[in-house]
């Protein structure tokens, strides 16, 4: 089989660093969260600017998208993937730093949030969700990359000349085994074969420790490994052991080892959401910018709600579920949920034409 000059080594570290003092791990993915909301602020500032509205509009704006935002993106993610939770402990909602955030989820909080923020300010709905799609693009984009760099929402498997190998599963493997490793090294050994139905390609692990590592250790990280491989669920796992490549028979103690795997190249599925995010957010900012005056009012929000949920519905196509009962579905949780947001795009862009009525530019 061909060459995996386009197999992608992923083993990003989800933590930046460790706050001395108080051990607070600051985590990419809060970080790119932030990113989201302080780009978010500073382009809808330009266009309160540019439209002459009111700055203190646009600070009660920003707190009525944090908190829609956030709520919704928790209550959504209980509501849609673990009501069972949510119905045992109802508290956990509020349990955001545990993870578990739906995007679908956001974009009804956000929708509600600017419900409630138009009845308070008097600001014409149609205004306000026709700027907010550009700012909606530029989060999904950063949340996405947050995703990337956590290694989850993992796509499927791929038999394509490119794709994403996910090594952090494997490396916390390896680390839980050993206290006294120095440094782990992959190398993707270019061997492509079929196991399990998969295309998977030879990875070479090479362990090094700060001393030397009795035979018996070495043979509990070889363990470890085969545990790994054997009890995640299918969905989930990223190598397939070879038993023959796992341990070499003459291995003796050493400081540096070396074994082999079967890695899983994977689509990644993070990625493409999060360009195809950055593209909606430069074509509706450029939009907003030279032909907010030509598309009558409401038309800009329908047209980013059929552009934004067909690609999230093509894209989980290519996604692992994030669930188990999900498995049973011809159409996931995620497919579900784009498509009353394309239907409400489409019924948007029709009504918003039949209306005809057009936002006015400041004198």
């Amino acid at each position: 089989m061909g060459t995996t000059l386009l197999y992608f080594l992923w083993n990003a570290d989800p933590e930046m660093f460790i706050i001395p003092g108080i051990d607070w791990p600051v985590r990419w993915y809060g970080l790119l969260f932030a990113v989201a909301f302080i780009g978010s602020q500073f382009v809808m500032n330009k266009v309160y600017r540019t439209e002459l509205r009111p700055q203190k509009d646009l600070d009660t704006l920003t707190l009525y998208i944090i908190v829609g935002t956030v709520v919704g993106a928790r209550l959504g993610h209980m509501l849609f993937y673990d009501f069972k939770a949510l119905v045992e402990n109802p508290l956990d909602v509020f349990k955001i730093w545990e993870g578990g955030l739906a995007s679908h989820g956001s974009a009804i909080g956000i929708l509600t949030a600017m419900w409630l923020y138009c009845r308070k300010t008097k600001e014409n709905w149609l205004w306000i969700f026709d700027r907010l799609v550009i700012v909606v693009a530029l989060s999904a984009m950063c949340i996405r990359g947050g995703n990337l760099m956590n290694s989850e929402i993992i796509g499927k498997p791929t038999s394509a000349s490119y794709g994403f190998v996910f090594l952090n599963p494997l490396d916390q493997s390896i680390k839980q085994s050993l206290t006294n490793i120095d440094k782990v090294d992959y190398k993707l050994l270019g061997k492509d074969t079929i196991v399990n139905r998969h295309t998977v390609s030879l990875l070479e692990v090479n362990v090094k420790t700060s001393s030397v590592v009795p035979k018996d250790s070495i043979l509990k990280v070889a363990s470890e490994i085969a545990w790994y491989s054997s009890n995640t669920r299918p969905d989930d796992k990223h190598i397939f052991i070879a038993p023959d490549k796992l341990m070499r028979e003459n291995q003796e103690a050493s400081n540096l080892f070396t074994f082999q795997v079967y890695a899983i190249p994977r689509h990644a599925a993070q990625l493409y959401e999060g360009l195809f995010g950055f593209i909606l957010f430069i074509l509706f900012f450029w939009l907003w910018l030279k032909k907010r005056d030509k598309f009558p009012q409401g038309f800009m929000f329908g047209l980013f709600c059929v552009l934004l949920f067909t690609e999230r519905f093509f894209d989980e196509m290519l996604k692992e579920n994030q669930v188990a009962f999900e498995d049973s579905m011809k159409l996931n949780m995620g497919q579900w949920l784009s498509i009353p947001f394309v239907l409400i795009g489409i019924a948007f862009m029709v009504w918003s034409k039949k209306r005809n009525v057009f936002h006015k530019l400041p004198e």
